[in-house]
């Protein structure tokens, strides 16, 4: 049995979904798994990357960076899944990779 519903009306969308951009959405990072070498690119492209740091699952930094290179060579790490933390002046991006 269905029952009427009584009180005020809820509200209707008028207008298109807001799609909110957090830091992660702009950093890309590829290829992904990986097996040589991992590139990193902002999306905006104005934005210069600062550090790059790659942590095992463990928290433990195996990589660190600075930012003067959009790529990491991941030869010497060994296959499993990483975090890699890329860090600009405005924003700190983690996204998870997989070495091959």
């Amino acid at each position: 049995m269905i029952r009427p519903q009584f009180g005020p009306a809820l509200p209707m969308p008028i207008g298109t979904k807001e799609t909110l951009i957090t830091a992660n959405d702009k950093i890309a990072i590829y290829p992904n798994p990986v097996s040589n070498t991992l590139y990193i690119n902002t999306l905006d492209n104005v934005i210069k990357i600062k550090k790059i740091a790659i942590y095992n699952i463990l928290g433990e930094m195996l990589i660190s960076r600075d930012g003067s290179e959009n790529e990491i060579n991941t030869q010497s790490l060994p296959s499993g899944n990483y975090i890699i933390q890329v860090t600009t002046p405005s924003y700190i991006s983690n996204k998870k990779f997989t070495k091959i």
